[in-house]
């Protein structure tokens, strides 16, 4: 299922557009900073929208905006091995970019995303014009490298229900603006690496010992710091 619908103009009036706070952009003057918001698109998809393809060709980047997409590669017809979860103000494909190769990723919306459409050609005159944006994205790229090998040592070291706790932890702490996690069972499963059937367990042992709840089909975490005690392998709790 795929439904981008791009549109330019949708950035100019945002106060708080990533490309006037983030360190990529940060010491732009306003002039320069809305001729590259003139340069970009926004693309917004819904909630198991591609926002990229495994195999379509790279012609550039993604800033996320709002909302969160999940990064990960098939592995064969029934299964996928999730690398990593990209939020707010996070850019995505960057290593298809330098590489100059096509995604080897596919990355799908687990609820409304909006991000920002950086073509290559616009980011290589960047590149080619101030060493700045090179650290940036250096540091980016590093970044999301750190992130998927924490994932690896993760999968490898806890158990599931850790990893169900670890999960929420850090959706939790990415969604920034409060404790509500609109995902859906089967996004939560893949994501943790388990089955629905067992992950309803975990989610109802959770909900009974008032560590969650549910409010209007969405997961409220309701004791944060019991939660983050279960992540660090505190099976006392």
């Amino acid at each position: 299922m795929e439904n981008k619908q791009n549109n330019s103009h949708l950035c100019l009036n945002c106060d708080a557009c990533w490309l006037c706070s983030s360190s990529m952009f940060a010491d732009y003057t306003t002039e320069s900073q809305l001729k590259i918001i003139n340069c970009i698109q926004s693309v917004k998809i819904q909630r198991g929208d591609y926002l990229i393809k495994d195999g379509e060709e790279s012609l550039g980047v993604y800033c996320i905006k709002k909302g969160s997409v999940k990064l990960f590669q098939r592995m064969n017809k029934n299964s996928e091995f999730v690398l990593m979860i990209s939020g707010r103000k996070e850019i995505i494909g960057l290593n298809s970019f330098l590489n100059k190769e096509v995604f080897r990723f596919s990355a799908v919306a687990l609820n409304e995303v909006e991000a920002c459409f950086i073509p290559s050609v616009l980011l290589k005159n960047f590149m080619d014009n101030d060493q700045h944006i090179h650290e940036v994205i250096v540091k980016q790229i590093c970044k999301n490298l750190d992130s998927i090998d924490k994932r690896i040592v993760s999968l490898s070291k806890r158990n599931i229900r850790e990893r169900c706790a670890e999960l929420l932890v850090y959706m939790v702490n990415k969604n920034e603006s409060d404790n509500k996690l609109n995902f859906s069972m089967s996004d939560l499963a893949s994501l943790v690496g388990t089955r629905k059937n067992y992950l309803y367990k975990i989610i109802s042992e959770f909900t009974k010992k008032r560590i969650l709840t549910f409010q209007n089909q969405k997961i409220v975490v309701t004791n944060f710091d019991a939660l983050s005690q279960i992540a660090m392998g505190n099976d006392k709790v």
